[in-house]
């Protein structure tokens, strides 16, 4: 099986926030994809705050999820705007591997953006 991470970014400049929606495969060796899409969110608007969205990925490897927070915890722009990450409940495990594991963290969620929001569609293997 292949592992493939799709991202859904959204810059919603009335709401002042980027969301980073994520499906498909979260792992070990596609966090990079989604970590240099940060980057680019960033880039966008430095000040905004960044919300990553796992909430609907089929598959996310612990792993990954822990990339993720020692990224937020070293991002210089953290102190300044949040980077964000929300999980499900559970971390879906890959289908062909095992059942679900439990989250390293609660799952929050953000209301709504109130209007259409701009979108960009970026994909990469893993």
């Amino acid at each position: 099986m292949t592992h493939k991470i799709s991202l859904l970014i959204r810059a919603d400049i009335d709401l002042d926030a980027i969301e980073l929606v994520v499906t498909g495969c979260l792992t070990e060796q596609s966090v990079t994809a989604l970590l240099e899409q940060i980057a680019r969110a960033r880039m966008l608007d430095p000040a905004s705050p960044i919300r990553v969205d796992l909430t609907g990925a089929q598959h996310i490897e612990p792993r990954a999820v822990d990339v993720l927070h020692e990224h937020a915890a070293r991002d210089p722009l953290t102190h300044r705007r949040a980077l964000r990450v929300d999980l499900p409940e559970e971390l879906p495990a890959c289908p062909l591997e095992s059942p679900v594991l439990p989250a390293t963290s609660p799952r929050r969620v953000l209301p709504a953006p109130a209007r259409p929001a701009r979108e960009h569609r970026a994909a990469a293997g893993g």
